[in-house]
């Protein structure tokens, strides 16, 4: 998980603890709002992502569909993240989530979240 956060923070210009906040809010958001198969597959392809999630209790976007994706995004600018941050922390996430649970399940969880494409 810390490849990722690093990752992160170099790619969006963001302090490593932001990037460690900022990600596990938006796992939280997929492991609440994603079909639960599918977050399984993710997680376990993220070592150290469940110990992130229950570090920073996953964000607190409510679970409500496209809404939920707006709280996300207003969650993250909360954190100070601008606009191209979030979307440098959605590519990056998304990448990575592809690399390790493969285009499949990345593909999975995108459509089966409302609004999260356009977060992603």
């Amino acid at each position: 998980m810390q490849e990722l956060i690093d990752r992160i923070a170099a790619s969006a210009n963001l302090a490593p603890e932001t990037a460690r906040k900022a990600l596990g809010t938006v796992l939280g958001f997929i492991s609440r709002e994603a079909p639960e198969g599918e977050v399984a597959k993710l997680l376990d392809a993220m070592p150290g992502s469940r110990d992130l999630l229950a570090s920073d209790g996953g964000g607190s976007a409510p679970a409500m569909g496209g809404m939920g994706a707006m709280a996300v995004f207003n969650q993250l600018t909360a954190l100070g993240l601008s606009l191209p941050q979030v979307q440098t922390l959605a590519r990056e996430t998304l990448a990575y989530g592809r690399e390790h649970a493969g285009e499949d399940t990345m593909g999975e969880i995108v459509a089966s979240v409302p609004g999260l494409d356009q977060v992603l």
